[in-house]
Parts: structure tokens; C-alpha cells; sequence
């Protein structure tokens, strides 16, 4: 009984297969059906068209802290200005180095000259209020 459906099953997807792939293009497409390139040109058109909508157009506006629309905050978190003079940075120079051409690794490739700049400290390090002078003699309170 087994074998029997099994056959039946074969025999039925075997002739939908045929059935499936014996169609002919001719009856898919017509003659004045456009081609590959009218379709392809055509969708160009309508993307340049003027009153196109771009899905761009449909996103909100982005968020902005400085918008016409927000007025200044005066609470403590927000006002950078006195922190910049309360806490100043300490100077922390950059020094030039330049490296003269030489022949590096084992297999002795040249390297040309080159200039590299780097900190003197290896890190942004800041003041304590009044620890660090201005340029003219003053010192942040």
C-alpha cells in the first residue's frame, strides 16, 4: 500500500513539473510588451521625476541641541564656560622628532625620513583652580 502512494506522488509531481516547463515565452510576452532596457530607463525617469518623494524626505528631523527653537540652559551641568576657567588644562607640549632614512627589518627595506610629533605627557592633565597662570600674571580664582 505504501509503494502504491509513493508511485502516485512520483507520478503527480513528476507530470506538474512537465506541465510547469511545457509553456512557451511566446504566450508570456506579447509583441508590444516593452523591453529589459524600456522597463530599466523608464524606472530611471520616475526617480528624477520632480515631484518624487525620496524616502529621505519622509524621516523626522534630526535633534539638535542648538535649535532655534531651545533657549539656554543657566543649571550647573550645562554651563561649560566656567568650568573651562575654573579648571584649566596644564600646558603639555608637543615635541618634533625627525627620523633619519634608514634600512629596517630583516630584509633591509628602506625607510625614508620622516617627521613625527607626540606629547610630552601621555595623557591631558587638568589644574586645580588657581594652580596655573594665564599670560598675564593672573591666576584662575
Amino acid at each position: 500500500m505504501r509503494k502504491i502512494v509513493q508511485l502516485i506522488v512520483a507520478i503527480i509531481s513528476t507530470s506538474l513539473m512537465v506541465v510547469g516547463c511545457s509553456s512557451t515565452s511566446s504566450g508570456l510576452y506579447t509583441n508590444d510588451s516593452p523591453t529589459m532596457a524600456q522597463i530599466y530607463h523608464q524606472s530611471m525617469l520616475d526617480r528624477e521625476a520632480p515631484g518624487h518623494e525620496s524616502w529621505r524626505s519622509q524621516l523626522p528631523e534630526p535633534y539638535s541641541i542648538n535649535s532655534a527653537n531651545t533657549k539656554p540652559s543657566t543649571a550647573a551641568g550645562l554651563n561649560v564656560t566656567s568650568n573651562k576657567n575654573t579648571f584649566p588644562l596644564i600646558p603639555n607640549p608637543q615635541v618634533t622628532l625627525y627620523v633619519y632614512p634608514h634600512l629596517a627589518g630583516d630584509d633591509e627595506a628602506p625607510v625614508p625620513g620622516y617627521q613625527t610629533a607626540f606629547f610630552l605627557y601621555k595623557s591631558q592633565h587638568f589644574a586645580m583652580p588657581g594652580e596655573v597662570s594665564t599670560s598675564s600674571g593672573s591666576y584662575y580664582a
